[in-house]
């Protein structure tokens, strides 16, 4: 995932920056916990009935249970569980297509000027001020506990090369 080493040495946040990143994880637990509630009682149906017509298939049932979880709290575990690491600032070098069937999306690579190093082959969150991430974007990137990069784009760059922050819009 890193281009030139792992030995970046992460910043500390500030209170502002943490309260952010803690909003984020409030909103992705919320979101996990709705998709979680909305389907358990289906869950409970479907295993009780299955259990009901073989018995032996408790272990894949149990083995179920755990995928489900996994997949309505693993995304707020790796990116927001614990407090982060660190924080660096950077650019959006590159943005790279990937075709995967019917569905396609796009993973970015992020350079850090002050460092001369770059992240490849990364996720950028979408947000409601930054829909589509460009090139030449500027990006907040937050490792977590667990070794995640939560990578959120905060300021566009004009085409007359001047960037624009949040405030400005």
């Amino acid at each position: 995932m890193f281009k030139k080493g792992a030995d970046i040495d992460w910043q500390e946040l500030s209170q502002e920056e943490l309260l952010q990143y803690r909003k984020a994880g409030r909103k992705s637990l919320l979101l996990g916990l709705a998709v979680f509630c909305a389907l358990l009682p289906a869950m409970i149906v479907f295993s009780v009935e299955i259990i009901k017509k073989v018995p032996a298939a408790s272990v894949g049932v149990i083995l179920a249970f755990a995928v489900y979880i996994f997949a309505c709290f693993g995304d707020y575990a790796m990116y927001f569980a614990g407090r982060p690491r660190g924080i660096r600032y950077g650019r959006v070098s590159r943005k790279i297509s990937r075709n995967r069937g019917r569905y396609w999306g796009y993973v970015y690579n992020v350079y850090f000027e002050d460092i001369h190093k770059s992240v490849t082959n990364v996720m950028i969150w979408h947000t409601k001020s930054h829909p589509v991430i460009m090139k030449g974007d500027r990006v907040t990137v937050i490792r977590s506990r667990l070794g995640g990069l939560y990578i959120v784009c905060t300021e566009r760059e004009n085409t007359g090369g001047e960037s624009v922050s949040e405030e400005k819009k």
